[in-house]
């Protein structure tokens, strides 16, 4: 055992086992009391530890903590095993120091949880920035359930690594910990300072322990600590180099070692002994692995018969795992896991062994991680070597279109590394660009080249030793390369303004994009507007090009001419190579001395401080409230841009940064002033970003103080009703979406948001629908109140379980409280000088605006939406017709769950129970592609109200310095859709209280699509600020994914990026995906283990993504392995957009075999449907909606595989739709019009209702039958004759059904049916309800003839019986009971009889009743 301890040149040492057992099992036994130094340390331990058992280690006390008072013990829920009494250390070795708690009473190690928070070179401005007392941490040293561990922190503050794990050594009310310090810790930690903090593990319901200690709320100084010369004593643990080994990667070659014909021996995670080892059953990887539970555990197995090299099999993600490996107890050799390249490796001793057959083989884990080895495997020959990739590939240069001397150059390293791009005029590359991220994907951008000179550049990376590597260089010159002529000399595209409103528009502003089809144009100017063929002035700008530098998108502004009330008017964009526009006007905006001056438009100015000036040379002034802090300063400077300016419309944007009294940021302010040509209005855009050092913000009020025109003039306010209000000093203030205060009563009523008064108009637009909002009048001017000052308490009385979490979550205290980083747009519209009808009129307008629309059929066959369906009732009736009641049941919905509020509204709320929806599955997308497709402006409206809150509240726009969640981050479903207002769910729902961001949880295309047809550049900063985030996170290590969602949605994130941009950087963070996609893809057979074969399917796993399943996918024990087939689909999608833009054969062949590895897998002919996952123990369910046959649909349309046709027509189109709602609305909808494109090409319709198979209907039992069923009646569910309080659905895509089911009966509380039957004469009757609930407390109260017939009967629970009849087997009979239990027997009159169901709690499908005569 000496000889382990001790420092050697290499690592031959005579390791026996079996001491290395009996030392560690002694260390950990209290009664082992040798101690010859007697420092309180036995000799055993020592040794195990690696300090000298003949020389005292007597720690020094640095602190005491404050001591408790009787009444602070005597309090439910004191622990004194968990109250520290003294912290000592004392100096070992160079880095090594040994440190001690001393505890009030013995500790248990299981329900101790201590952080020493050590600050070690004394300096708050490096290490871990996450404010606070721990703010500045350096090394966190934690022992929590017996597993030390040390989290070191770089100097900037990022993502800490784990270094050397703690040694520890409890002895009755000691706890000692044994660590080696990183740096930047000084000798005798002379500048070190700590924060403690001492609590018991987690309450057995969840909740954080009530017991916690930390020291007394302060930091204390650490050293001087007296130092000791000489060297630490090196253990097994301490070793990092790799000795004995050598190593390879790549999944293929592993996949061919194991499976080939090759000789290798491999024992599998689950076929090794196992010593402070345990199978990992959470793992989601390729291979299964184990995970280690202490120091030195150890995995075994007996050797082959044979000469072997023996080694192991790991997954590398450089977590701190190091291994030995013994052969009979003898370490061969030793192997730090720290390649970082997110890659499989087999590690195997270069001296091969002769076995005999039955010697132990073992690795022993020597590092600070989970060790995750996937087994030890015995190869005759040694694998391939393979060294790391360091390659440069795709170096690209892209000059946007319609520029010059701008370019934009991308490349891939395979491997993460710093890079710079040499580049200069001919063959002289003397300019250099540097970037010294660590990632894959890299990017610089070229500025003020000359256009007419060509430029050689290419692209050089450096490795970890500081060698560097190059690219073969490349040319280009800086001038976009001309697009094509225009198509056509000249065609016409009519488009519309419908006018909703009950009164006539005449020169109103409309804004609206237009798509245009590859080649159709080369350039803007060939695009004109017309009104009844005479040219009118129309100001045309380019937002998007194709990849051929032809037009893709164009944003047209003009004004319109006359539209009768409810009427509408008919335009033309005539376009071509011979057409040309009439010269455009003078723009309206321009920069002067960095102010922006306004010419024929509406008459403001600005000041510096970037505020709006009235007419009346008045400013329009901000004002920011925060508790305690008080009043914000205001900006004395702002930026000035013009983000658009011509003849009609001119953008000017401001950014303003409003401060603390101390200088601290607070509140970003982005405004955007919109004017437009001859008219007295101005739209006011503002954008508020939250700041600060704390995780949420809190907020007294923020108003906008508009001064009026006419002071003596009265202002009155408009309600929904038509009604005009008076606004005095009090105000009117809409605190709920139902009702507002006035004059100190409440009014039942919604204020529309138009203030009035001597002609000037102020209009917030959906005022009631972002309360709190509010008006009043003070010195002279108009506040309006964006979040206006409200009493404590207004809020904080409705219960946590409804209101409180669902909408009310960030309005208690009385104070608003924010998310940093989140933001919010009020859209303002400001007029002088205009009567008070066309006040009216235009506030009116300003809610509802106009909207410029061409025909579906345009949108469609452009292809800017990807290959897309046009509405079309004769392939698709039944689809359309669903879709259209879907629109409005959405609307309905959001009205009846009243999803309002300034941080709500537009999203939608009920994800898992208690989550709002964070618009998962890009709600906004799939209702603007309903949009184009069908012109229906409903959809378009319900997607600019989640959009604008999609974009702001749920994506972060702001961050403090190395900050994890930075701008582009969206974050996931969660409760109040940014998460940290509580720490537990609400009870009975998966509500997540806190949550981060997630790739797999992102979505841009919506954003993209609302730009381009709106011009709103918000939406495409957002989409673009998105693609950057996950490309800065998920690709700044070698690529890699175990959930096959990831790197789908991310191909259609970078897909939608590089569609609207041209951007080959978009592209190449693509390959890297799809380089993996294709590497990680099953192409040799994959093994199904014996356990998990089913009869009539594979017994190989091929053409998938397989991975060990986790909870949710699979409660087997053991795992199954395989995937959640609509991971697998997403992936597919992904691969779809990609090769759309590739034509790539490989990824081609990649989604066929993904597509018949999900039906051949996952899929039941029988049911019609699929499971969840490859778990045997899944049910099948029937139907399906698009986004699971996504990619299927387009592998059928490129081969017509009979196999691949079944989930279309047996599945898809016995599916009823989407939801009306969330996230069944969002995933089926934002799908399905590409699905029924393939469809179409393919000549499949969708023309008729879903129809259950005749082997899938309802088989009565044997008592329902013959005999038994005379006299039997059978109220169908969804033949009920009355309802009330609520809106079900009648379903007929369930499994075993009689004909119909009812569901969806749960979301109100109260919602009742009733059926009404007739009886030729009186009788006595058993009544049985058939149902399905996956819900575990369903609860409806039974009223027959207007009475409960029994105690029970008020309040009958219906047992979940699996899921809500989407397999035969989940529907059950329960009998009415009678007040014993026992089946009730109801006497009931001849005539008309009823029985009512009312919805107490819980979801039910309802199949029908029946009553059962009985004698």
């Amino acid at each position: 055992m000496t000889t382990f301890l001790t420092r050697l040149p290499h690592l031959r040492l005579s390791l026996c086992v079996a001491v290395l057992v009996a030392v560690f099992a002694a260390a950990q036994n209290s009664g082992a009391k040798i101690d010859t130094d007697q420092d309180g340390l036995p000799d055993k331990q020592e040794k195990y530890w690696g300090t000298d058992p003949t020389v005292p280690d007597l720690p020094a006390v640095i602190y005491t903590f404050p001591e408790r008072d009787a009444t602070s013990r005597a309090k439910p829920g004191y622990d004194p095993a968990l109250d520290p009494k003294e912290l000592a250390v004392t100096h070992i070795a160079e880095d090594r120091y040994l440190w001690r708690v001393t505890f009030a009473a013995d500790v248990n190690p299981d329900d101790c949880i201590l952080h020493l928070y050590l600050d070690s070179d004394g300096n708050q401005a490096t290490g871990r920035q996450s404010g606070g007392l721990v703010n500045g941490t350096d090394q966190m040293i934690s022992f929590s359930g017996s597993a030390p561990r040390i989290q070191v922190y770089p100097p900037d503050g990022s993502a800490p690594t784990l270094a050397t794990p703690p040694y520890h050594y409890v002895d009755g009310k000691y706890l000692y910990l044994l660590t080696d310090l990183a740096a930047p810790a000084q000798p005798g930690l002379e500048t070190a300072t700590m924060y403690i903090l001492c609590h018991g593990s987690n309450t057995p319901d969840g909740k954080p322990s009530p017991m916690s200690t930390n020291s007394d709320g302060k930091r204390f100084a650490v050293g001087p600590i007296a130092q000791r010369p000489g060297a630490k004593i090196i253990r097994l643990t301490d070793r990092e180099d790799l000795e004995g080994f050598d190593r390879s990667y790549g999944i293929d070659m592993i996949r061919d070692q194991l499976f080939g014909n090759h000789g290798v021996v491999f024992a599998g995670y689950d076929q090794l002994s196992l010593d402070g080892f345990e199978v990992d059953m959470f793992t989601q990887a390729h291979f299964g692995h184990l995970k280690s539970l202490r120091h030195l555990a150890r995995a075994a197995t007996a050797a082959p018969k044979g000469r072997f090299h023996p080694g192991f099999l790991i997954f590398d993600r450089n977590d701190g795992s190091r291994f030995a490996m013994a052969i009979q107890g003898d370490v061969k050799g030793f192997a730090p896991i720290n390649v970082n390249n997110n890659r499989y490796w087999v590690y195997w001793l270069r001296d091969a062994i002769d076995f005999q057959g039955g010697e132990s083989v073992e690795v022993i884990a020597c590092g600070a991680s989970r060790h995750p080895v996937a087994g030890i495997v015995f190869f005759p020959q040694p694998p391939p070597r393979r060294d790391l990739p360091y390659n440069i590939h795709h170096l690209t240069s892209f000059c946007p279109p319609e520029t010059t001397g701008d370019i934009t150059v991308s490349w891939i390293t395979e491997m993460p590394s710093p890079t710079r791009l040499e580049y200069g005029l001919g063959q002289e590359m003397t300019s250099t660009v540097e970037d010294e991220r660590l990632n894959t994907v890299h990017c610089a951008v070229l500025t003020g080249l000359n256009p007419d000179r060509e430029y050689t550049a290419r692209a050089v990376g450096t490795k970890p030793d500081g060698t560097t590597y190059a690219t073969a260089a490349i040319t280009f010159r800086p001038r976009a390369t001309p697009p094509p002529p225009a198509a056509a000399a000249a065609e016409r595209l009519p488009i519309t303004v419908r006018n909703p409103h009950p009164f006539a528009v005449s020169g109103h502003p409309v804004t609206n994009g237009f798509p245009f089809p590859q080649g159709a144009i080369a350039h803007s100017k060939q695009v004109r507007l017309l009104n009844k063929s005479q040219e009118i002035p129309a100001q045309i700008k380019t937002t998007a090009w194709w990849p051929d530098g032809s037009i893709k998108w164009i944003l047209v502004s003009f004004l319109t001419g006359d539209i009768a009330a409810e009427g509408s008017a008919e335009y033309t964009l005539e376009y071509g190579g011979s057409v040309s526009r009439q010269p455009d006007g003078a723009p309206l905006a321009s920069l002067v001395n960095g102010l922006p001056v306004v010419a024929n438009a509406a008459r403001i100015t600005f000041s510096p401080a970037g505020e709006l000036i009235t007419p009346q040379q008045q400013p329009c002034q901000l004002n920011i409230r925060l508790p305690v802090v008080g009043q914000l300063n205001q900006p004395k400077t702002a930026v000035f841009s013009l983000e658009d300016n011509g003849p009609i419309r001119a953008v000017i944007k401001a950014i303003r940064q409003f401060t603390t009294p101390d200088g601290e940021p607070a509140f970003l302010l982005e405004t955007r002033y919109t004017v437009w040509k001859n008219s007295p209005a101005v739209n006011v855009q503002q954008t508020f970003i939250v700041q600060g050092q704390q995780t949420h913000a809190l907020l007294e009020e923020m108003v906008l103080s508009i001064p009026a025109a006419n002071p003596a003039a009265a202002w009155t306010a408009a309600t929904e009703k038509g009604e005009n209000a008076p606004i005095t000093a009090e105000g009117l203030h809409q605190h709920f979406d139902h009702e507002y205060r006035a004059a100190g009563q409440t009014v039942q009523g919604r204020l529309i948001g138009a203030a009035m008064a001597g002609g000037q108009l102020v209009s917030l637009r959906q005022f009631w629908q972002n309360y709190p909002k509010a008006f009043r009048v003070d010195k002279g001017a108009l506040q309006l109140a964006l979040c206006p000052d409200f009493e404590a308490g207004l809020y904080d009385a409705f219960p946590f379980e409804k209101e409180g979490h669902h909408l009310y979550f960030y309005l208690l205290n009385g104070v608003y409280k924010f998310r940093a980083g989140m933001a919010k747009t009020d859209d303002i519209l400001l007029a002088w000088g205009i009567p008070a009808e066309a006040a009216d009129r235009l506030a009116r307008l300003h809610q509802r605006p106009l909207l410029a629309v061409a025909p579906p059929a345009w949108y469609c066959d452009s292809k800017v939406f990807y290959p897309l369906a046009m509405r079309n009732t004769e392939k698709f009736k039944y689809y359309e017709e669903t879709i259209d009641r879907k629109i409005a049941a959405y609307a309905a919905a959001r009205e009846k769950q009243r999803d309002y509020g300034l941080m709500n509204f537009g999203d939608w709320y009920g994800e898992r129970g208690a989550n709002w929806g964070n618009s998962e599955y890009d709600t906004q997308s799939g209702l603007l592609l309903q949009f184009v497709r069908s012109g229906n402006e409903d959809a378009f409206f319900l997607a600019d109200d989640m959009e604008k809150h999609n974009r702001d509240v749920d994506t972060v726009h702001w961050s403090r310095p190395n900050e994890r969640l930075s701008p582009g981050a969206v974050l996931v479903h969660q409760m109040g859709h940014v998460g940290g207002y509580y720490t537990e769910s609400v009870p009975g729902t998966l509500g997540i209280p806190r949550a981060g961001a997630s790739v797999s949880h992102s979505w841009n295309e919506g954003h993209f699509y609302h730009y381009f047809l709106t011009g709103d550049v918000r939406s495409r900063d957002t989409a673009l600020a998105i693609a950057d985030y996950y490309i800065q996170t998920d690709l700044r290590l070698p690529y890699h994914f175990v959930s096959c969602r990831n790197p789908g949605w991310h191909l259609i994130i970078n897909a939608s990026t590089l569609a609207a941009t041209g951007n080959p950087y978009y592209l190449n963070a693509s390959r890297v995906i799809i380089d993996r996609a294709l590497e990680l893809q099953d192409k040799t057979p994959f093994p199904v283990p014996e356990f998990q074969r089913e009869e009539g399917r594979r017994t190989h796993q091929l053409g998938g993504w397989s991975r060990m399943m986790v909870p949710g996918h699979c409660l087997c024990e053991p795992r199954h392995r395989g995937n959640a087939n609509f991971m697998v689909a997403v992936l597919l999608a992904g691969m779809k957009y990609y090769h759309d833009v590739t034509n790539d054969p490989k990824v081609k062949a990649s989604i066929i075999a993904g597509a018949k590895y999900m039906i051949e897998e996952c899929y039941s002919e029988e049911v019609g449907g699929f499971r969840y996952t490859s778990c045997p123990n899944m049910r099948f369910t029937r139907g399906t909606h698009p986004l699971m046959v996504e990619g299927i649909a387009r592998a059928y349309l490129w081969t017509r595989d009979p196999l691949l046709k079944k989930p279309l027509t047996d599945a898809l189109l016995q599916s009823p739709g989407g939801g009306n709602y969330g996230k069944s609305f969002s995933n089926y909808y934002r799908v399905a019009p590409r699905v029924l494109y393939d469809l179409a090409e393919t000549g499949i319709t969708w023309n008729d209702p879903p129809q259950m198979p005749q082997n899938a209907l309802f088989k009565p039992p044997a008592w329902m039958t013959g005999k038994a069923a005379k006299g039997q009646i059978m109220l169908e569910a969804e033949a009920f004759t009355g309802q009330g309080e609520g809106a079900c659905q009648t379903r007929t895509d369930r499994m075993g059904i009689s004909k119909a089911i009812v569901t969806y009966w749960e979301a109100d509380i109260g919602h009742w049916l009733e059926w009404t039957f007739e009886l030729p004469k009186a009788g006595a009757y058993q009544i049985l309800f058939r149902y399905a609930t996956s819900h575990k407390e369903t609860i409806r109260k039974v009223e027959i003839n207007g009475q409960t017939p029994s105690t029970a009967a008020a309040s009958l629970p219906f047992a979940r019986t699996g899921s809500y009849g989407f397999a035969a087997t989940d529907w059950r009979f329960l009998p009415l009971p009678d007040d014993a239990g026992k089946p009730l027997v109801a006497t009931l009159p001849a005539g008309k009889n009823t029985i009512r169901m009312t919805n107490l709690n819980g979801g039910l499908a309802l199949d029908f009743i029946l009553l059962k005569p009985e004698p």
